[in-house]
Protein backbone atom coordinates (compact mmCIF):
# COMPACT_ATOMS: atom_id res chain seq x y z
CA UNK A 1 0.00 0.00 0.00
CA UNK A 2 1.23 3.43 -0.87
CA UNK A 3 1.99 6.12 2.05
CA UNK A 4 -0.38 8.29 0.96
CA UNK A 5 -3.44 5.85 0.85
CA UNK A 6 -2.18 4.02 4.24
CA UNK A 7 -2.24 7.80 5.75
CA UNK A 8 -5.47 7.86 4.27
CA UNK A 9 -6.73 5.48 6.17
CA UNK A 10 -5.38 6.37 9.93
CA UNK A 11 -7.59 6.56 12.37
CA UNK A 12 -5.38 8.27 14.32
CA UNK A 13 -2.41 11.11 13.14
CA UNK A 14 -0.25 13.60 14.61
CA UNK A 15 -1.33 17.31 13.80
CA UNK A 16 0.19 20.35 14.07
CA UNK A 17 -0.14 22.87 16.82
CA UNK A 18 -1.65 20.47 19.25
CA UNK A 19 0.83 18.69 21.60
CA UNK A 20 2.89 18.89 25.00
CA UNK A 21 5.63 21.46 26.35
CA UNK A 22 8.45 18.63 26.54
CA UNK A 23 10.45 17.69 29.17
CA UNK A 24 12.47 14.73 31.20
CA UNK A 25 9.87 11.55 31.90
CA UNK A 26 9.87 7.56 32.39
CA UNK A 27 8.14 5.14 34.75
CA UNK A 28 4.97 4.34 34.79
CA UNK A 29 2.01 4.79 32.78
CA UNK A 30 1.17 8.51 31.44
CA UNK A 31 -3.14 8.98 33.40
CA UNK A 32 -5.27 11.56 32.53
CA UNK A 33 -8.10 13.22 35.20
CA UNK A 34 -9.85 16.61 35.02
CA UNK A 35 -7.24 17.95 38.30
CA UNK A 36 -8.70 21.46 37.97
CA UNK A 37 -12.25 20.85 37.20
CA UNK A 38 -12.04 23.23 34.06
CA UNK A 39 -14.06 20.34 31.97
CA UNK A 40 -10.81 18.67 29.86
CA UNK A 41 -8.32 16.50 30.58
CA UNK A 42 -5.07 16.83 32.16
CA UNK A 43 -2.14 14.82 31.82
CA UNK A 44 -0.06 13.05 34.65
CA UNK A 45 3.64 12.27 33.52
CA UNK A 46 5.39 9.41 36.18
CA UNK A 47 9.50 10.85 35.94
CA UNK A 48 11.19 7.89 37.57
CA UNK A 49 14.74 9.01 39.17
CA UNK A 50 15.82 5.38 38.03
CA UNK A 51 15.83 7.17 34.54
CA UNK A 52 16.98 10.15 35.16
CA UNK A 53 18.39 12.02 37.91
CA UNK A 54 16.98 15.20 39.51
CA UNK A 55 13.66 14.78 37.88
CA UNK A 56 10.47 15.29 39.25
CA UNK A 57 6.79 13.81 38.11
CA UNK A 58 5.27 16.59 35.72
CA UNK A 59 1.81 17.71 35.76
CA UNK A 60 0.55 19.02 32.22
CA UNK A 61 -2.55 21.24 32.14
CA UNK A 62 -4.48 21.13 29.33
CA UNK A 63 -6.54 24.28 27.59
CA UNK A 64 -9.45 22.50 26.34
CA UNK A 65 -7.79 22.82 22.41
CA UNK A 66 -5.20 19.82 22.91
CA UNK A 67 -2.70 22.47 23.91
CA UNK A 68 -0.46 21.70 27.22
CA UNK A 69 0.78 23.49 29.69
CA UNK A 70 3.58 22.32 32.49
CA UNK A 71 2.55 22.98 36.01
CA UNK A 72 4.90 20.86 38.17
CA UNK A 73 6.43 23.37 40.21
CA UNK A 74 3.15 25.38 41.63
CA UNK A 75 1.11 22.16 41.79
CA UNK A 76 3.26 19.11 43.20
CA UNK A 77 4.88 18.61 45.73
CA UNK A 78 8.30 18.12 44.92
CA UNK A 79 10.05 14.96 45.29
CA UNK A 80 12.71 12.58 43.57
CA UNK A 81 11.26 9.19 43.45
CA UNK A 82 11.01 6.13 41.11
CA UNK A 83 6.95 6.42 40.44
CA UNK A 84 6.36 2.87 39.07
CA UNK A 85 2.47 2.91 39.42
CA UNK A 86 -0.15 6.27 39.38
CA UNK A 87 -3.85 6.17 39.85
CA UNK A 88 -6.16 9.66 40.18
CA UNK A 89 -9.11 8.64 42.69
CA UNK A 90 -11.22 10.89 44.71
CA UNK A 91 -10.13 9.00 47.92
CA UNK A 92 -11.53 11.87 50.55
CA UNK A 93 -14.91 12.13 48.35
CA UNK A 94 -14.31 16.04 48.47
CA UNK A 95 -15.46 15.86 44.32
CA UNK A 96 -11.64 16.33 42.82
CA UNK A 97 -9.33 13.55 41.55
CA UNK A 98 -6.66 13.02 43.76
CA UNK A 99 -3.02 11.19 43.00
CA UNK A 100 -2.24 7.70 44.56
CA UNK A 101 1.88 6.92 43.28
CA UNK A 102 3.66 3.43 44.24
CA UNK A 103 7.26 3.40 44.45
CA UNK A 104 10.02 0.44 43.80
CA UNK A 105 10.77 -0.36 47.30
CA UNK A 106 15.00 0.68 46.68
CA UNK A 107 13.98 3.41 44.86
CA UNK A 108 14.94 7.35 45.99
CA UNK A 109 12.77 8.62 48.54
CA UNK A 110 11.29 5.29 47.97
CA UNK A 111 7.34 5.62 49.72
CA UNK A 112 4.33 5.28 48.15
CA UNK A 113 2.25 8.42 48.34
CA UNK A 114 -1.09 10.16 48.48
CA UNK A 115 -1.19 13.26 47.08
CA UNK A 116 -4.66 15.44 47.67
CA UNK A 117 -6.07 17.63 45.14
CA UNK A 118 -7.51 21.18 46.55
CA UNK A 119 -10.17 21.40 43.62
CA UNK A 120 -7.99 23.31 41.43
CA UNK A 121 -5.48 20.92 40.76
CA UNK A 122 -2.67 21.49 43.42
CA UNK A 123 -1.67 18.66 45.08
CA UNK A 124 -0.45 18.37 48.82
CA UNK A 125 0.84 15.65 51.03
CA UNK A 126 -1.63 13.29 52.21
CA UNK A 127 -0.18 10.11 53.28
CA UNK A 128 2.74 7.59 52.51
CA UNK A 129 4.46 4.54 53.42
CA UNK A 130 7.01 1.97 52.31
CA UNK A 131 6.13 -0.35 49.85
CA UNK A 132 6.96 -3.89 50.14
CA UNK A 133 6.29 -5.33 46.90
CA UNK A 134 7.32 -4.06 43.49
CA UNK A 135 4.12 -2.96 41.52
CA UNK A 136 4.14 -1.45 38.20
CA UNK A 137 0.60 -0.88 37.54
CA UNK A 138 -1.90 -0.38 39.96
CA UNK A 139 -6.04 -0.68 39.72
CA UNK A 140 -8.93 0.65 42.26
CA UNK A 141 -12.11 -1.01 40.85
CA UNK A 142 -14.95 -2.77 42.38
CA UNK A 143 -14.52 -6.33 41.67
CA UNK A 144 -17.27 -7.62 43.35
CA UNK A 145 -20.48 -5.53 42.96
CA UNK A 146 -20.46 -4.53 46.97
CA UNK A 147 -20.68 -0.67 46.49
CA UNK A 148 -16.61 -0.75 47.45
CA UNK A 149 -13.39 0.23 45.83
CA UNK A 150 -11.04 -3.06 45.60
CA UNK A 151 -7.05 -3.34 44.68
CA UNK A 152 -5.39 -4.93 42.04
CA UNK A 153 -1.58 -4.84 42.10
CA UNK A 154 0.10 -5.98 38.77
CA UNK A 155 3.69 -6.59 37.66
CA UNK A 156 5.16 -9.59 38.84
CA UNK A 157 3.24 -11.06 41.02
CA UNK A 158 -0.54 -10.14 40.50
CA UNK A 159 -2.49 -9.90 43.69
CA UNK A 160 -5.81 -9.07 44.50
CA UNK A 161 -6.64 -6.70 47.77
CA UNK A 162 -10.21 -7.02 48.59
CA UNK A 163 -12.20 -4.23 50.64
CA UNK A 164 -14.34 -4.89 53.19
CA UNK A 165 -16.14 -1.86 53.29
CA UNK A 166 -14.22 -0.07 55.79
CA UNK A 167 -10.86 0.14 53.93
CA UNK A 168 -9.62 -2.45 55.38
CA UNK A 169 -8.11 -5.20 52.25
CA UNK A 170 -7.19 -9.03 52.56
CA UNK A 171 -5.14 -10.66 49.88
CA UNK A 172 -7.64 -13.11 48.33
CA UNK A 173 -5.53 -13.66 45.35
CA UNK A 174 -6.03 -17.47 45.79
CA UNK A 175 -9.55 -17.73 45.43
CA UNK A 176 -10.09 -15.28 42.86
CA UNK A 177 -7.63 -15.06 40.37
CA UNK A 178 -6.45 -18.56 38.52
CA UNK A 179 -2.85 -19.47 39.50
CA UNK A 180 -1.52 -19.99 36.43
CA UNK A 181 -2.81 -16.42 35.47
CA UNK A 182 -0.58 -14.55 37.65
CA UNK A 183 2.16 -13.29 35.80
CA UNK A 184 1.93 -10.51 33.14
CA UNK A 185 4.07 -7.78 31.03
CA UNK A 186 0.87 -5.50 30.74
CA UNK A 187 -2.94 -5.74 32.29
CA UNK A 188 -5.90 -3.34 32.10
CA UNK A 189 -9.72 -4.24 33.62
CA UNK A 190 -12.87 -3.43 32.03
CA UNK A 191 -16.18 -5.04 31.50
CA UNK A 192 -15.61 -5.99 27.65
CA UNK A 193 -18.24 -8.33 27.30
CA UNK A 194 -20.73 -6.16 28.44
CA UNK A 195 -22.17 -8.03 31.09
CA UNK A 196 -21.49 -4.99 33.78
CA UNK A 197 -19.09 -6.47 35.75
CA UNK A 198 -15.10 -5.68 35.40
CA UNK A 199 -12.98 -7.94 33.71
CA UNK A 200 -9.26 -8.92 33.84
CA UNK A 201 -6.90 -8.51 30.41
CA UNK A 202 -3.52 -9.75 31.18
CA UNK A 203 -0.09 -9.42 28.17
CA UNK A 204 1.79 -12.71 28.03
CA UNK A 205 5.39 -12.68 26.19
CA UNK A 206 5.82 -14.85 23.17
CA UNK A 207 9.65 -15.47 24.17
CA UNK A 208 8.58 -17.04 27.58
CA UNK A 209 5.31 -18.92 25.92
CA UNK A 210 3.04 -16.84 27.62
CA UNK A 211 -0.44 -15.60 25.84
CA UNK A 212 -2.09 -12.98 26.03
CA UNK A 213 -5.25 -13.48 28.51
CA UNK A 214 -8.91 -12.22 29.06
CA UNK A 215 -10.06 -13.04 32.25
CA UNK A 216 -14.25 -12.90 32.46
CA UNK A 217 -15.44 -11.90 36.03
CA UNK A 218 -18.31 -14.28 37.20
CA UNK A 219 -20.06 -11.00 39.21
CA UNK A 220 -18.90 -12.02 42.25
CA UNK A 221 -15.31 -10.93 41.37
CA UNK A 222 -13.70 -14.42 40.44
CA UNK A 223 -12.37 -14.20 37.44
CA UNK A 224 -12.09 -17.49 34.98
CA UNK A 225 -9.65 -17.71 32.00
CA UNK A 226 -11.72 -17.61 28.66
CA UNK A 227 -10.62 -18.69 25.00
CA UNK A 228 -7.02 -17.29 24.41
CA UNK A 229 -8.65 -17.27 20.86
CA UNK A 230 -10.69 -13.84 21.73
CA UNK A 231 -6.92 -11.95 22.44
CA UNK A 232 -5.02 -11.31 19.27
CA UNK A 233 -1.36 -12.63 19.77
CA UNK A 234 1.89 -10.52 19.40
CA UNK A 235 5.46 -12.06 18.47
CA UNK A 236 6.89 -9.69 20.89
CA UNK A 237 6.14 -8.19 23.99
CA UNK A 238 2.75 -6.37 25.14
CA UNK A 239 3.53 -4.20 27.84
CA UNK A 240 1.01 -1.11 28.45
CA UNK A 241 -2.89 -1.82 27.99
CA UNK A 242 -5.52 1.06 27.66
CA UNK A 243 -9.04 0.43 27.12
CA UNK A 244 -11.53 2.79 25.47
CA UNK A 245 -14.24 2.83 22.68
CA UNK A 246 -12.00 4.11 19.86
CA UNK A 247 -14.41 3.76 17.13
CA UNK A 248 -17.14 4.76 19.50
CA UNK A 249 -19.64 1.54 18.52
CA UNK A 250 -20.64 1.20 22.21
CA UNK A 251 -17.65 -1.40 23.59
CA UNK A 252 -14.63 -1.27 24.86
CA UNK A 253 -11.62 -1.61 22.35
CA UNK A 254 -7.53 -2.10 23.53
CA UNK A 255 -4.60 0.06 22.31
CA UNK A 256 -1.56 -1.85 23.39
CA UNK A 257 1.99 -0.79 23.33
CA UNK A 258 4.45 -3.76 22.37
CA UNK A 259 7.98 -3.81 21.73
CA UNK A 260 7.59 -4.13 17.65
CA UNK A 261 4.89 -1.31 17.83
CA UNK A 262 1.23 0.24 18.91
CA UNK A 263 -1.46 -2.45 18.31
CA UNK A 264 -5.30 -1.56 18.01
CA UNK A 265 -7.86 -4.50 18.76
CA UNK A 266 -11.09 -3.70 18.33
CA UNK A 267 -13.83 -5.14 20.07
CA UNK A 268 -16.75 -7.10 18.71
CA UNK A 269 -18.77 -6.30 21.21
CA UNK A 270 -18.96 -9.55 23.34
CA UNK A 271 -15.24 -9.20 24.23
CA UNK A 272 -13.73 -11.28 20.99
CA UNK A 273 -11.04 -9.16 19.63
CA UNK A 274 -9.62 -8.21 15.55
CA UNK A 275 -6.49 -6.35 15.04
CA UNK A 276 -7.02 -3.20 13.47
CA UNK A 277 -3.29 -2.15 14.32
CA UNK A 278 -2.54 -0.20 10.75
CA UNK A 279 -4.57 2.83 11.93
CA UNK A 280 -2.53 3.92 13.93
CA UNK A 281 0.92 5.31 12.77
CA UNK A 282 3.79 3.06 13.54
CA UNK A 283 7.08 4.70 15.17
CA UNK A 284 10.54 3.17 15.12
CA UNK A 285 11.63 2.50 17.88
CA UNK A 286 8.00 1.88 19.46
CA UNK A 287 6.53 4.33 21.98
CA UNK A 288 8.30 3.90 25.66
CA UNK A 289 4.62 4.60 26.87
CA UNK A 290 1.17 6.02 25.91
CA UNK A 291 -2.40 7.63 27.45
CA UNK A 292 -5.68 7.65 25.70
CA UNK A 293 -8.27 10.45 26.41
CA UNK A 294 -10.28 13.03 25.12
CA UNK A 295 -7.77 15.70 24.59
CA UNK A 296 -9.34 18.08 22.46
CA UNK A 297 -13.39 17.84 24.36
CA UNK A 298 -14.62 16.28 20.74
CA UNK A 299 -16.26 12.94 22.60
CA UNK A 300 -13.44 10.53 20.89
CA UNK A 301 -10.26 9.33 22.52
CA UNK A 302 -7.10 10.08 21.64
CA UNK A 303 -3.88 8.63 21.89
CA UNK A 304 -0.29 10.09 23.39
CA UNK A 305 2.76 8.48 22.63
CA UNK A 306 6.07 9.16 24.61
CA UNK A 307 8.25 8.89 21.19
CA UNK A 308 10.80 6.04 22.61
CA UNK A 309 12.67 4.36 25.12
CA UNK A 310 15.77 6.05 23.88
CA UNK A 311 14.35 9.81 23.88
CA UNK A 312 11.93 9.58 26.90
CA UNK A 313 10.09 13.07 27.42
CA UNK A 314 8.87 13.61 24.06
CA UNK A 315 5.58 13.84 24.13
CA UNK A 316 3.33 13.20 21.01
CA UNK A 317 -0.58 13.95 20.41
CA UNK A 318 -2.26 12.29 17.93
CA UNK A 319 -5.83 12.76 18.08
CA UNK A 320 -8.69 10.69 17.15
CA UNK A 321 -9.93 11.49 13.29
CA UNK A 322 -13.07 10.19 14.16
CA UNK A 323 -14.61 13.76 13.60
CA UNK A 324 -11.99 16.11 13.41
CA UNK A 325 -10.89 19.52 12.08
CA UNK A 326 -7.96 21.18 11.35
CA UNK A 327 -5.60 23.91 9.23
CA UNK A 328 -2.14 22.88 8.55
CA UNK A 329 -1.30 26.69 7.73
CA UNK A 330 -2.42 29.99 10.01
CA UNK A 331 -5.25 31.78 7.98
CA UNK A 332 -3.85 34.81 5.20
CA UNK A 333 -6.53 37.55 4.79
CA UNK A 334 -7.31 37.93 1.56
CA UNK A 335 -6.15 33.98 0.27
CA UNK A 336 -8.27 31.03 0.71
CA UNK A 337 -7.93 29.11 4.06
CA UNK A 338 -7.34 24.98 3.34
CA UNK A 339 -9.17 23.13 6.44
CA UNK A 340 -9.26 19.45 6.75
CA UNK A 341 -12.10 17.78 7.63
CA UNK A 342 -12.32 14.35 8.80
CA UNK A 343 -15.14 11.91 9.94
CA UNK A 344 -14.71 7.78 10.13
CA UNK A 345 -11.13 7.87 8.02
CA UNK A 346 -10.86 4.50 6.26
CA UNK A 347 -13.95 3.00 7.65
CA UNK A 348 -17.15 4.92 7.43
CA UNK A 349 -19.87 2.73 5.79
CA UNK A 350 -21.96 5.75 4.67
CA UNK A 351 -21.46 9.30 3.46
CA UNK A 352 -20.61 11.23 6.36
CA UNK A 353 -21.84 14.74 6.58
CA UNK A 354 -20.19 18.12 8.16
CA UNK A 355 -21.89 21.21 8.79
CA UNK A 356 -18.79 23.83 9.48
CA UNK A 357 -19.23 26.91 11.93
CA UNK A 358 -16.85 29.70 11.91
CA UNK A 359 -16.34 32.68 14.59
CA UNK A 360 -14.28 35.05 16.09
CA UNK A 361 -15.10 34.09 19.38
CA UNK A 362 -15.30 30.80 21.50
CA UNK A 363 -16.64 29.60 25.23
CA UNK A 364 -14.82 29.11 27.91
CA UNK A 365 -15.58 26.68 29.24
CA UNK A 366 -17.99 25.25 26.57
CA UNK A 367 -21.33 24.63 27.05
CA UNK A 368 -22.73 20.97 26.73
CA UNK A 369 -25.98 20.53 24.09
CA UNK A 370 -27.81 17.40 25.07
CA UNK A 371 -26.34 14.55 23.52
CA UNK A 372 -24.67 16.62 20.73
CA UNK A 373 -21.14 17.50 22.64
CA UNK A 374 -20.11 20.65 23.63
CA UNK A 375 -20.62 23.46 21.54
CA UNK A 376 -17.20 25.48 22.15
CA UNK A 377 -17.49 28.40 19.63
CA UNK A 378 -19.91 31.55 21.07
CA UNK A 379 -23.33 31.70 18.81
CA UNK A 380 -23.74 35.27 19.00
CA UNK A 381 -20.96 35.78 16.38
CA UNK A 382 -21.37 32.32 15.07
CA UNK A 383 -21.41 31.69 11.18
CA UNK A 384 -22.39 28.58 9.08
CA UNK A 385 -20.71 27.28 5.87
CA UNK A 386 -22.40 25.49 3.31
CA UNK A 387 -22.55 21.67 4.32
CA UNK A 388 -20.04 19.02 3.41
CA UNK A 389 -20.07 15.41 2.54
CA UNK A 390 -17.30 13.05 3.19
CA UNK A 391 -17.68 10.39 1.14
CA UNK A 392 -17.42 6.92 2.89
CA UNK A 393 -14.81 4.97 3.13
CA UNK A 394 -12.16 7.33 2.76
CA UNK A 395 -13.71 10.11 5.47
CA UNK A 396 -11.47 13.30 4.59
CA UNK A 397 -12.06 16.03 2.85
CA UNK A 398 -10.50 19.60 1.93
CA UNK A 399 -12.77 22.78 2.49
CA UNK A 400 -11.68 25.76 0.69
CA UNK A 401 -12.83 29.15 2.89
CA UNK A 402 -12.09 32.37 1.33
CA UNK A 403 -11.04 34.77 3.50
CA UNK A 404 -11.70 38.50 2.88
CA UNK A 405 -8.54 41.04 2.48
CA UNK A 406 -10.12 43.28 5.80
CA UNK A 407 -6.85 44.27 7.29
CA UNK A 408 -9.01 45.46 10.42
CA UNK A 409 -9.22 41.25 10.87
CA UNK A 410 -5.35 40.84 11.27
CA UNK A 411 -5.07 39.52 14.89
CA UNK A 412 -7.98 38.27 15.93
CA UNK A 413 -8.63 34.60 15.92
CA UNK A 414 -10.67 32.68 14.01
CA UNK A 415 -12.05 29.05 15.41
CA UNK A 416 -13.48 26.30 13.36
CA UNK A 417 -15.91 23.79 14.45
CA UNK A 418 -18.31 21.06 12.83
CA UNK A 419 -21.56 19.38 13.29
CA UNK A 420 -20.50 16.04 12.03
CA UNK A 421 -23.72 13.87 11.13
CA UNK A 422 -22.59 10.79 11.53
CA UNK A 423 -26.05 9.35 10.26
CA UNK A 424 -28.91 11.33 9.65
CA UNK A 425 -30.02 10.03 13.00
CA UNK A 426 -30.70 13.32 15.11
CA UNK A 427 -28.61 10.55 17.87
CA UNK A 428 -25.82 10.46 15.64
CA UNK A 429 -24.73 13.91 15.54
CA UNK A 430 -21.66 15.01 17.47
CA UNK A 431 -19.96 18.71 17.49
CA UNK A 432 -16.15 17.76 16.81
CA UNK A 433 -13.47 19.84 18.29
CA UNK A 434 -13.09 23.21 17.73
CA UNK A 435 -9.69 24.70 15.61
CA UNK A 436 -8.32 28.20 16.36
CA UNK A 437 -5.48 30.22 14.52
CA UNK A 438 -4.56 33.91 14.43
CA UNK A 439 -5.72 35.78 11.09
CA UNK A 440 -2.61 37.35 9.47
Amino acid sequence: MCALCAAQTQQFRELAGMGFPQGKSGGSALIAADVDGDGDLDLFVPTSEYFYAHSLDRLLLNDGNGRFTDVTTTHLPALLAQTMAAVFEDVDADGDPDLILGNAPSAVGGQNRLYLNDGMGKFSYGWSASPTSFASRGHLVDIDADGDIDYIAAGVAMTIWVNNGKATFTNETARRLPARARWATGTAVADVDGDRDVDLLMMGRASASVANRLLLNDGTGVFKLAAVSRLPQSSASPGQVLVGDTDLDGDLDLVVSDSKGTLLWLNGGKGTFVDASSRIPQRSPSPFRIALFDADLDGDSDLVFEASNTTRGVLLLLPNLHRQVHAKAAPQLGKAHAIDLWAQPGYATTPQHMLPYISLSTLSPRVRIGSFGLLGLDPRGMISLLPVILAGPTGHTTLSLPLPPIMALRGKTLSIQTMTLHSLQLADWRFSNVHSDVLR
